[in-house]
Parts: C-alpha cells; sequence; structure tokens
C-alpha cells in the first residue's frame, strides 16, 4: 500500500540554530525531490486523497513549514517557486502582520535570529514583524499555485496555561474560533486542516476540532500515513542535512510496518510525557493512546 511520508521545517535561514535548514541545504534537498520518483502533493491533494475522491498508485512526499516565519518567505519560498515543489505553510493568525511584500533579495540589514529569539520576537506585538511573514506575502505565495495555507491556531498554544481543564477548554475553543475567523475574513474560506502547536494535544481538543469541520490534522508524531485512516497525520522533523538524509528518512520509514510502528510508539511516549507535564490540571486519560483516531474520551 501507497504510503505518505510528510517533512516538518520551521527554519530556512543562514543563522544556526535548533529547528533551522541552512538555505543552500535546503536548496539540495528540494533538488533531489524535484527529480526522485515521489509524489509531491499539495494540501489539496491530501484532503482529496482522505476523502477517497483520489488514488495514490506510488509513495507520497507533503512538506510542510510550521508558525509563518518571514525567513520562510525570503529563503525557502524562492527555492519551491525554482523547482516547482509544492509545501503547505500552517500559520499562526495573531501573528501574521500588515505591510507590503519585502524583497526576496537580502542586504545584509536582517540578522535572522536563531529559533529562540525568533520565538520572543513573534510573542511581542509590536516586534513580531521583524520574523514574521505578513498577509500580503502570505496570499502571493498562496496565489503562486504551490503554497497551500492552513491552520496552526491563533496564539500557538496560550490555552494551555489555563489553571483547569475547563479553562483549557473554554480557551481553547476560543482561540480556534478566532483562528477559523482570520481564515475566512483574510483567505475567503475555512481551513481544511489544523496543526497542532508544540506537539500538545490531547482526546478532547482533537475532537472539537474535528466537529469545527477540520478534515486533517497534524501532529509531530513520527512515521508515515495511510490514506485508509483519519488519525493525526504524523510528520519527520526535518535537520540540517544535504539531501541524502532525506533519502534516508524515506527509505527507512518506508519499510513496510515501520512508519506506523514508530507513530505508535510515539504516540505512546508522548501521551506519557505530557500526562506527566499537566498532571494535577488535566485528566492523565487525556493522552493516552495519543495515535488513536477519534477519542472517546468524555470533556
Amino acid at each position: 500500500m501507497a504510503r505518505i511520508t510528510v517533512f516538518m521545517y520551521h527554519h530556512i535561514s543562514p543563522t544556526p540554530g535548533p529547528f533551522t535548514v541552512s538555505p543552500d541545504r535546503f536548496r539540495s534537498q528540494i533538488a533531489w525531490l524535484a527529480q526522485s520518483d515521489y509524489r509531491v502533493l499539495t494540501g489539496n491533494d491530501l484532503i482529496r486523497l482522505r476523502r477517497g475522491e483520489e488514488r495514490l498508485d506510488k509513495p507520497a512526499v507533503m512538506l510542510t513549514f510550521d508558525d509563518g516565519w518571514l525567513d520562510n518567505w525570503v529563503y525557502a519560498f524562492p527555492v519551491l517557486k525554482a523547482f516547482e515543489i509544492p509545501a503547505t505553510w500552517f500559520i499562526v493568525t495573531a501573528w501574521i502582520g500588515e505591510g507590503e511584500q519585502r524583497s526576496f533579495e537580502t542586504d545584509g540589514k536582517w540578522q535572522v535570529p536563531a529559533h529562540t529569539k525568533a520565538m520572543q520576537l513573534a510573542a511581542d506585538p509590536v516586534a513580531r514583524d521583524e520574523v514574521m511573514m505578513r498577509w500580503s506575502e502570505l496570499l502571493a505565495a498562496k496565489d503562486s499555485g504551490l503554497i497551500h495555507l492552513e491552520n496552526h491556531s491563533h496564539s500557538h498554544g496560550q490555552w494551555w496555561q489555563q489553571s483547569s481543564w475547563q479553562g483549557v477548554k473554554k480557551a481553547f475553543v476560543t482561540d480556534l474560533d478566532d483562528s477559523i475567523s482570520v481564515f475566512r475574513t483574510r483567505i475567503g474560506s475555512n481551513p481544511k486542516q489544523f496543526c497542532w502547536p508544540k506537539g500538545q494535544f490531547s482526546h478532547t481538543l482533537t475532537n472539537l476540532v474535528w466537529e469545527r469541520g477540520i478534515e486533517v490534522q497534524h501532529s509531530v508524531l513520527r512515521g508515515n500515513n495511510s490514506i485508509k485512516d483519519n488519525s493525526l497525520i504524523r510528520r519527520i522533523n526535518v535537520e540540517n542535512q544535504a539531501a541524502e538524509w532525506l533519502e534516508r528518512q524515506l527509505r527507512f520509514y518506508n519499510i513496510p510496518g515501520v512508519g506506523a510502528g514508530l507513530g505508535s510508539l510515539h504516540g505512546w511516549i508522548q501521551g506519557r510525557r505530557l500526562s506527566r507535564q499537566f498532571q494535577g490540571r488535566i485528566p492523565s486519560h487525556e493522552f493516552s493512546p495519543l495515535w488513536r483516531t477519534k477519542s472517546l474520551a468524555k470533556s
């Protein structure tokens, strides 16, 4: 059975750091992918496959980028355009700014911060324009036909800071509805995919997402994906390596039984980790087992 391997990027930047791939290595990865035999899926392709409207006759790859970082516009988008490779960008709707498109060219004045500093700036309404894309840039990327925009929440997981489980659920519903509203206003349609920030999710919260008409949810659980079930999408974090690394991951995760088995194991580990992290505030059954599709957990 053909399966889908989904790769997860954050930063494409010359500044080394966590969650960062250098522009040169990113170009080598995309160049290899462009000449490979893998089918590279658009966001709409994934929706059609999940609906059963289309068949997958060979292993496929999907590229996802989390958050909406400005370096994706400056360094990643030109490469994707050059090789005509599609990708899905998950955007944190409260972090996206206003203003004209900025040039692809870098004049040395923009010092790209590493991830930790970039997260600090993104949380600051005054400073976030230094590191986040603007709506003009996102919509231009979308209009290219290569970039599919989907939902990564409104506040990047701030609901988890509530002091009670009831508070978490209430804050999450508000956040989710706010992000959907922004999509309707800015893009003209509801999002069909949702990516969980920080890899943190629970059974009840995933069910709330399904209830809003979201058709696909993405996690940070490792593994690959079948089109025959409706489980949360498993993704592989891309390392700052040359194209050979990408090729090795695809060979490994497409060994029969390996991708699904590792996904289930990682789901169990992540469930235990979150159960300990939120112990005393959130019922432990909310996090176990995290690879199940639509949970029966009670709210």
